[in-house]
């Protein structure tokens, strides 16, 4: 059957610092060359700024960044640099970018008075692995790559375009867009609490959906069948007690690995690539 799914989907999170009265831009690069083994794969963790990722052919992972840098006062200002310290290593076929510095410390003064913004532009091989995270004032985009991805963001949005591979993409306030080259083989979860999410695959899929979301609704241009909801039990002292997990489930074709869609606030799109 063909028709919408109407399912029964607001997070204050502090935004980024507004400090302007002194800055300063600068830029980095720095090239790396992986061998051709299965597990290459490329970490990057920010906190200010996006991570943007494009595949190319060859065996090398190109990064440049932009790095700006925004301070209360000229002391601030040398302070953050001599504080926040920019690391881009590889061990073996991984390649390791991270942003550090004393916000890193979850029990310390976060007023600093000032935001290092770091903005990513990476180039890598098409089949490697990607682990990749930031926070605010900045998106996730990948393009083309056809490994295993996590993209996991706070303040932004994730938007993964003509990918094969399977992963987690998940934000809090923005939207997860995911375009796929080639259906996803295994198993996937794709969330946001205040967003939409999109979902874009290949004629011919198989796959079992589960879909959640408060405040919006589902829709799919794919024929599918209802499922039954999952049921879960647990040992409540002498007794067992189940639950019904929420959601909705649904199998498109013959089923086939899971895919978690889920948000608080906004509708969830799955349809044919190209739609």
């Amino acid at each position: 059957m063909r028709r919408m799914v109407v399912i029964a989907g607001v997070v204050c999170l502090a935004g980024a610092l507004q400090l302007a009265a002194v800055e300063q831009t600068d830029t980095a690069q720095k090239t790396f060359t992986l061998g051709r083994s299965a597990g290459r794969k490329l970490t990057v963790d920010n906190i200010w700024g996006s991570v943007h990722v494009t595949a190319a052919d060859g065996d090398r992972v190109e990064v440049q960044v932009k790095q700006h840098w925004r301070a209360d006062s000229q002391p601030d200002l040398e302070r953050a640099r001599r504080e926040v310290h920019l690391e881009m290593t590889q061990d073996g076929d991984t390649v390791r970018v991270y942003v550090d510095g004393p916000f890193r410390d979850h029990h310390g003064n976060h007023n600093l008075g000032y935001q290092p913004l770091f903005d990513f532009d990476i180039r890598v091989p098409r089949e490697i692995g990607l682990d990749l995270r930031t926070v605010l004032d900045g998106d996730i985009r990948v393009a083309g790559t056809s490994g295993e991805f996590i993209a996991a963001n706070v303040n932004g949005d994730v938007i993964l375009n003509d990918i094969s591979g399977s992963g987690r993409a998940t934000t809090v306030n923005g939207p997860v867009k995911v375009t796929f080259r080639e259906n996803p083989r295994s198993e996937c979860t794709f969330k946001t609490i205040n967003g939409e999410i999109a979902l874009a695959l290949q004629p011919g899929l198989d796959a079992d959906l589960r879909l959640k979301t408060l405040n919006g609704e589902a829709w799919t241009d794919f024929d599918y069948q209802m499922q039954p909801v999952t049921a879960s039990a647990s040992h409540e002292g002498a007794r067992f007690v189940y639950r019904l997990g929420n959601g909705t489930n649904l199998r498109v074709g013959a089923g086939g690995p899971q895919l978690n869609l889920e948000t608080l606030n906004g509708p969830i799109r799955i349809t044919k690539r190209g739609k």
